[in-house]
């Protein structure tokens, strides 16, 4: 299943809590937010933060393992 097909399978309050509740680092979060709620790319996501395009996607590859393994896809 593609991000936005889970995604839209939740409203974006309940994303927000999700992600609040799971991903303990604040720009984690932020991140995460931004690509899977506002569907942001990575690339304007590593801009945004400064970080190396390589260094964000770890981030939030690892923020959403994190909250995809505590949540009912």
């Amino acid at each position: 299943m593609r991000n936005r097909e889970i995604v839209d399978n939740k409203s974006r309050s309940e994303w927000c809590e999700l992600i609040f509740e799971w991903v303990h680092n604040s720009e984690d979060r932020k991140m995460l937010e931004l690509y899977l709620l506002d569907d942001i790319s990575v690339s304007d996501i590593s801009k945004r933060f400064g970080y190396s395009l390589e260094w964000t996607q770890q981030r939030i590859s690892r923020a959403k393992k994190q909250l995809f393994n505590h949540i009912k896809l």
